[in-house]
Order: C-alpha cells, then sequence, then structure tokens
C-alpha cells in the first residue's frame, strides 16, 4: 500500500468525524507521509499502522476531547457521551473478538449497575409512599403514634430513595467519562508501546 492509498483509506475511515476535523486529520497524515519521503514511506505505513487502527485511534481523542471539554455532557451524558466512551474503548483494546466481548462487558456492567442502583431508588420511594399509606388508612383505627410511625418512616424512606435517584443520576453523568478515561489512557499506552517498538 502506498501513501496515496493509505490516506484514502484513512480518510473512508474517519466519514464520519465532523468534516474540519477530518480534513485536518487527513492533512496532517498525508503531510506525515510526505515528509517520509518514498524511501521512507513503507515504514512510515508500517509505524502508523492500518488505517482503520489509526482512525480508531483519532476517533476516540476526538471523543475524548467532546468529553473533557465539555461539549458532551453539560445536562447529562446521553448517547453522544455514551457513543464518545465506546469510541475510547475500542480506540484502547486491539480489535480481536476477545477484546470487544471484554470491552462490552464493561460498559454493560456498568449500565446494569446503575440501573439496578435507580430500580433500587424507586422501589425505596414507592416503599415509603405504602408506608404513609398504610399510616392513614390503618393508624386512624389504632391511633396516632402509629400513623405518625409509618408517616415518619415513609418520609425517610422517600428522601433515602430520593437521594439514591440523585446520586445515581450525578454517577451516570460522570461514569461514562471515568470509563473513556480509563479505556483512553490503555491505548495511549498502547501506541507508545508500539512506537518504541518501531523506534527500536
Amino acid at each position: 500500500m502506498n501513501a496515496h492509498d493509505y490516506i484514502v483509506k484513512l480518510d473512508w475511515q474517519l466519514r464520519k468525524l465532523p468534516m474540519d476535523e477530518r480534513r485536518a486529520a487527513v492533512a496532517y497524515y498525508a503531510e506525515y507521509l510526505a515528509d517520509a519521503g518514498p524511501g521512507g514511506e513503507a515504514a512510515a505505513i508500517a509505524k502508523l499502522g492500518p488505517p482503520a487502527q489509526l482512525a480508531a485511534g483519532i476517533r476516540a481523542d476526538a471523543a475524548y476531547e467532546d468529553l473533557e471539554s465539555g461539549r458532551i455532557g453539560k445536562k447529562g451524558i446521553g448517547t453522544k457521551g455514551v457513543r464518545a466512551t465506546w469510541l475510547s474503548v475500542l480506540g484502547a483494546i486491539p480489535r480481536a473478538a476477545l477484546a470487544g466481548l471484554v470491552a462490552g462487558i464493561v460498559v454493560v456492567v456498568v449500565f446494569a449497575a446503575l440501573i439496578a442502583l435507580f430500580a433500587a431508588g424507586v422501589g425505596v420511594i414507592a416503599g415509603g409512599a405504602l408506608g404513609i399509606a398504610r399510616g392513614v388508612l390503618g393508624g386512624a383505627a389504632v391511633g396516632w403514634p402509629v400513623l405518625l410511625f409509618y408517616a415518619g418512616c415513609g418520609i425517610v424512606l422517600i428522601v433515602a430513595g430520593s437521594f439514591l435517584i440523585r446520586f445515581v443520576t450525578w454517577v451516570w453523568r460522570h461514569a461514562w467519562h471515568g470509563v473513556a478515561r480509563i479505556f483512553n489512557g490503555i491505548r495511549r499506552r498502547r501506541e507508545l508501546r508500539d512506537e518504541r517498538r518501531a523506534a527500536s
């Protein structure tokens, strides 16, 4: 594969990036290969790795910069933040099936834990509401102390459930950012290791 073919494939792999980011990345690597010259072209291409791998790293960096700069996640992470995290995960590990499975498991476990905590918060609030209802319905026949006991327990449960839901919401906003940071660090360490190997 020559430099022209490499750049064409890289450009195609980056087609989902915003046009200005795509052009900047393609121009940078085209200049990099041009600077290597005809004699060093093959070595430069080998150092960069396959276009798909290089593009995965570029996409992950762009997505991570969006997370870091706050362009994503001001009012919750949303689908763009999950996509940015997923790109960071994919950019951090080789494209083997097992590596993709491990990355998927990490994301699913984080997502499932957050959903479970949110459901627990909803359950605690529902239990508090039922406690208040039990106190009002049954407490009138037994007496005011029973009514106040159930009402107090219900209010405590509702407040605790509300705090749990707020906590889960806060973690949801920040968990994906943390996962993206971890996998971006792994990918960057791997790239540095590959560069050292290529240099030696």
